[in-house]
């Protein structure tokens, strides 16, 4: 029974040993491990202070060609989408027309019939361009729609009271 008694205790001691050993050995994988994250930050770190001036100068190099870019942009649009003071008018005229037919009430048509007289004669201040005849035409038929907007609004409420 001794031999036996030997046997077990030689074989705590050889397991006391390896835990020991993995003790060991963890601690030295987990230093190694903190070790490598560390060299890894301070290598990432070193390499974005090297890449810094670069991503500046790429930067300033993309927000230089997007700023020539919006400025050729415009410029092609003001050369090729020129309006005429005409059309300018017809726009204008579009916008009250709109307005006018979107109103729901008499206070609203007059207010808008007041904006659009006080533009016109703001306007007729300062026109020295002749009317091309179709803009003309496209002219009388916005206000002929213009006006039976108003007057849609103007009649119901003369007849019916208001809304």
């Amino acid at each position: 029974m001794t031999a036996y008694r030997n046997d077990i205790d030689a074989l705590e001691a050889r397991h006391a040993a390896l835990e020991a050993e993995v003790a060991d050995r963890t601690r030295e994988r987990d230093e190694a491990a903190r070790m490598l994250d560390e060299a890894r930050g301070r290598a990432a770190v070193e390499l974005r202070e090297r890449e810094a001036p670069l991503r500046r100068q790429r930067a300033i190099a993309i927000m230089i060609f997007l700023a020539v870019g919006s400025i050729m942009t415009y410029g092609l649009y003001k050369r090729f989408h020129h309006e005429s003071d005409g059309q300018k008018v017809l726009r204008k005229l579009e916008q009250y027309e709109n307005k006018m037919c979107a109103c729901a009430n008499r206070a609203c048509a007059e207010q808008i019939n007041q904006e659009l007289t006080n533009w016109i004669t703001d306007y007729s201040k300062n026109a020295d361009e002749k009317p091309d005849p179709e803009l003309a035409k496209k002219a009388a038929d916005i206000v002929t729609h213009y006006s039976e907007c108003m007057t849609k609004l103007m009649t119901y409420e003369g007849q019916n009271g208001a809304y």
